[in-house]
């Protein structure tokens, strides 16, 4: 789990690199912050939240990602564990693959969220698009696992589609067409719990994250 494939990679991290609470590179957009806990290649990063408390994510944002480049795939992927008691009263966003058109504005996101028991794959447009929901299968607790999130189709050419592996399960299924001038892609790790932050609990960890933007399927 800790050898990366060869590659075009935008980044390749492996959170070595904690200093004075932060990881270079990383945005931290308030909520809890972010800790370091050793993993299986190193050091890993750490989003632990309890009762009231939203959410404990970093972001790493990729701009114009497409510009100029022959690219039809991103792919983000790296290794993930959630430990046992995560998500058993409300739903929880474990990982946002986000995309934005410019720096700010919010445009999809592909994302893997536990609900129930159960990791489930969660299309997000810009509203006042309808959110869709497909089931990834039962949750893997106290274990890390590999995890995927790839874009496909991002040129007119192909059908675009979103594919999520995590553990042994894998989900391929249309998505919402992107524009390609100006789209930014951005890696949002950790919990949030979105509907009901009065019964947030969760503490998932990840480790050797890394995005690729290519030109064709990995």
């Amino acid at each position: 789990m800790c050898i990366r494939d060869r590659g075009d990679f935008e980044f390749c991290e492996g959170f070595e690199g904690f200093v004075d609470g932060e990881y270079s590179g990383w945005d931290i957009p308030g909520g809890e912050p972010p800790l370091e806990v050793g993993g299986p290649c190193g050091q890993a990063f750490r989003g632990e939240i309890g009762p009231g408390q939203i959410f404990a994510v970093i972001a790493r944002r990729v701009l114009d990602i497409l510009m100029g480049r022959n690219v039809d795939v991103i792919r983000v992927h790296g290794i993930l564990r959630v430990l046992e008691g995560c998500a058993t009263a409300t739903p929880h966003r474990l990982l946002s693959a986000r995309t934005d058109t410019g720096a700010e504005d919010f445009l999809y996101s592909a994302e893997i969220e536990l609900n129930d028991g159960e990791f489930v794959l969660v299309q997000r447009p810009a509203s006042p698009g309808e959110v869709v929901v497909d089931p990834l299968g039962v949750a893997v607790t106290d274990q890390w696992i590999p995890f995927e999130v790839t874009l496909l189709g991002l040129q007119p050419v192909e059908s675009p589609t979103v594919r999520v592996r995590i553990g042994e399960s894998m989900l391929e299924v249309p998505r919402i067409a992107l524009p390609t001038p100006m789209l930014s892609f951005s890696v949002v790790p950790g919990p949030f719990a979105y509907l009901d932050a009065s019964m947030a609990g969760c503490t998932v960890d990840f480790d050797n994250i890394s995005v690729e933007a290519l030109p064709g399927l990995p």
